[in-house]
């Protein structure tokens, strides 16, 4: 279809005095026809016909496209109608900017259907999702109507397309996800502004950049492909800072307006991404949570708060364990090993796959690096570590079960196995140089080369037996490069390696840790503190 030609065939814009004067002076441009030409090509305004996401001319331009319009294996965006509300909040968002006394008329002359008609009923239900599910690139190949006009963008437009995003493009096998909440598709469907709508866009946002930054083979860092989503981003998160800023104020309702699951979210990306306030809005999340009363009640109340208070009561132990006791996270001791335990074991989805028992000994070594900060004796450590490290050695992976859902077949085995060794080697060599004797040193190097070898052996089975696994161990491989600095060259190798394959599931938590470990690698060896001598933040 040339320029100049109308077309006929779709929906023509309101004229007259039903439309806005902008609408009326717009000029007609030309749109590809429904389901021909990749998107790229159609944000540029140019001739394609290929059948295809990405074309030949955006592939030679290196031009990563947005997401596929309708990926082949979830089917076109209609057959997914449950995503998206069946009837809307009020008469109709769509017909508000036009006298509601001729909404009929205009009805009749918008579809070039009679009311009452099957047609009709149709084209009205697929002209409400499009207005609720995107104003974009789908509403563009449905109707023919080329860009949709601001003004018939309804509000919560952008948070929609969040969700929809992560639900098909990022998480296409899990659509029931914390950003697909009922609760927050409904405040985003009935009210002009929600405070959880700015984090639902700067998720898909640090998601978005992530995959960005998997074509480019690089961090997460702005480029001039992606310099427009990271300015974006900085306001999404300026304005939700301002906004818990606020409602930080109102102790009695912090559970009630979701402040701690936004917190959890912001912490997530700014990690993510390596920004500034990531520990300070852990450090934040943990005092609020402690002054709210029991965690694992405060979980049973909320789903999302539930996941929130797991992954950062996670976060924040396991940040602990990476970092020197001087830089702890005084914050997480205020709850007890129970406390921990309880919110540990309360998850839907774990990505960290320790068994529950093993978690149980990790709280304990907390303990023993307690212990030798407070000045207890080399004879007292040496017996409290042996005790230790005898639990772990109890476990049986053969026999891992859990009140929770956890992997099965091999892929547990492989796990449990995994874990087992990185907890021992956390166990023996966490306890200074500086407050141990030579009865200490010369008993846990030697459980720590027995252990070192059977890790690596075992990360390396895990990962060629499934690649996606490599997304749960960053822990034992972390510690596992503690182990490797007394080890071969290659064993170091083997480490670093699995760290650089994992940056964009982890985005720039994997770069920070080789850095840390190719500099304690350069030390020849010396103990966990040396190695971890500053605050980290690890997020599972």
């Amino acid at each position: 279809m040339s320029p100049a030609e109308p077309d006929t065939n779709g929906p023509q814009v309101p004229s007259g005095s039903l439309a806005p004067p902008s609408a009326q002076r717009r000029k007609r441009q030309w749109a590809t026809k429904a389901k021909t030409g990749c998107l790229g090509c159609r944000i540029r305004r140019v001739r394609c016909n290929e059948q295809r996401p990405k074309c030949a001319s955006c592939t030679k331009r290196n031009m990563a496209c947005h997401y596929e319009l309708n990926p082949p294996d979830i089917g076109s965006f209609t057959d997914n109608g449950d995503l998206f509300p069946t009837r809307i909040h009020n008469e109709g968002v769509w017909f508000d900017t036009f006298p509601h006394q001729q909404v009929g008329d205009l009805d009749e002359r918008f579809f070039h259907e009679s009311k009452g008609t099957e047609k009709y009923q149709q084209k009205r239900q697929a002209m409400e999702l499009a207005t609720y599910a995107s104003a974009g690139p789908w509403y563009t190949e449905s109707f023919s109507a080329g860009p949709v006009p601001v003004w018939l963008i309804p509000e919560g437009w952008a948070a929609f397309e969040a969700v929809h995003f992560c639900n098909t493009v990022v998480h296409r096998d899990l659509m029931d996800t914390d950003l697909a909440d009922s609760t927050h598709r409904a405040l985003c469907r009935t009210e002009p502004y929600s405070p959880s709508n700015d984090i639902i866009i700067a998720n898909s946002l640090c998601m978005r950049l992530s995959h960005i930054a998997g074509v480019e083979n690089t961090t997460p860092k702005p480029t001039p492909s992606s310099v427009h989503l990271w300015v974006r981003l900085g306001d999404l998160l300026n304005t939700s800072v301002r906004t818990l800023s606020r409602q930080i104020t109102d102790v009695e309702n912090v559970v009630q307006n979701k402040v701690l699951q936004r917190i959890c979210d912001m912490t997530g990306i700014e990690e993510y991404l390596n920004l500034a306030g990531g520990r300070a809005h852990l450090r934040g999340f943990l005092a609020i949570l402690r002054l709210c009363g029991i965690p694992i009640d405060l979980a049973k109340k909320q789903t999302g708060l539930g996941n929130a208070i797991h992954c950062m009561t996670l976060c924040g132990v396991l940040s602990n364990t990476v970092s020197s006791y001087e830089a702890k996270l005084d914050e997480i001791g205020a709850f007890s090993d129970v406390e921990l335990m309880d919110m540990y074991c309360f998850t839907l989805e774990n990505n960290f796959p320790c068994p529950s028992y093993l978690w149980a000994q990790v709280l304990e070594i907390s303990r023993l690096r307690t212990m030798a900060a407070t000045g207890s004796s080399a004879v007292v450590l040496l017996q409290h570590a042996q005790n230790i490290y005898a639990q772990v050695q109890i476990f049986s992976p053969e026999n891992w079960k859990e009140s929770y859902s956890i992997p099965k077949g091999r892929v547990a085995l492989l796990l449990s196995r995994i874990f087992k060794a990185a907890v021992a080697i956390y166990c023996c060599s966490c306890v200074p140089a500086s407050v141990v004797d030579e009865d200490f040193a010369t008993w846990s190097s030697g459980q720590i080369a027995a252990q070192r070898l059977t890790l690596l052996r075992l990360l390396g089975e895990a990962v060629e037996f499934d690649r996606q696994l490599n997304t749960r161990i960053l822990w034992p491989i972390a510690v596992a490069g503690y182990a490797a600095s007394k080890g071969t060259y290659s064993e170091r190798a083997l480490v670093g390696r699995l760290l650089s394959d994992m940056q964009h599931e982890f985005g720039c938590i994997p770069p920070r840790l080789l850095a840390r470990l190719q500099c304690f690698w350069m030390l020849g060896s010396g103990s966990w503190d040396d190695c971890w001598n500053g605050p980290f933040t690890f997020l599972p």
